[in-house]
């Protein structure tokens, strides 16, 4: 049986974990914490857009508890982060600090998707439209990922 939306999402939740730490992990070496941070930066924005498309799009408003408003509203300033650190061929100085900036939203965010957001999704959505989310979900980062994002990306 195919993954229900909450854990495709999950998954890559884990992935983006991660990605995280694989930028972590690079030190001071320029040229691989830059291809380090192109595989995060296109697995956040293609996670993000498909999750908007797919959970975001069918929770909106739906939930008397929780605003995924806010949830959007996220993935916007982890895309404004994404852009300020790949549109620098030369680190700045604060390419570290920024990072962290990133890497805390980044793992606040997952967090409460996983223990807030997606417990109510699991009441609010039927068995049939978890699977259905999820299939959309997967054909949404499928086109993400296949689109070209040189124009956030400078490597």
């Amino acid at each position: 049986m195919a993954d229900d939306i909450f854990q495709a999402v999950i998954k890559d939740h884990a992935t983006i974990r991660v990605l995280m730490k694989a930028v972590d992990d690079c030190g001071k070496d320029a040229d691989l914490r830059r291809e380090a941070f192109a595989n995060l930066a296109k697995a956040l924005i293609a996670h993000a857009k498909a999750e908007e498309r797919s959970l975001y799009d069918t929770m909106l408003g739906e939930s008397p508890s929780h605003d995924e408003s806010l949830h959007i509203a996220e993935h916007d300033a982890i895309s404004e982060l994404i852009h300020t650190l790949g549109g620098k061929r030369e680190a700045p100085t604060d390419w570290p600090a920024t990072f962290l900036q990133l890497k805390t939203l980044v793992k606040r965010h997952l967090d409460e998707e996983e223990n807030e957001l997606f417990p109510v999704g699991q009441h609010l959505l039927t068995a049939d439209q978890k699977i259905r989310l999820g299939e959309l979900y997967r054909a949404a980062k499928a086109d993400e990922d296949s689109k070209d994002r040189s124009d956030i990306l400078v490597l």
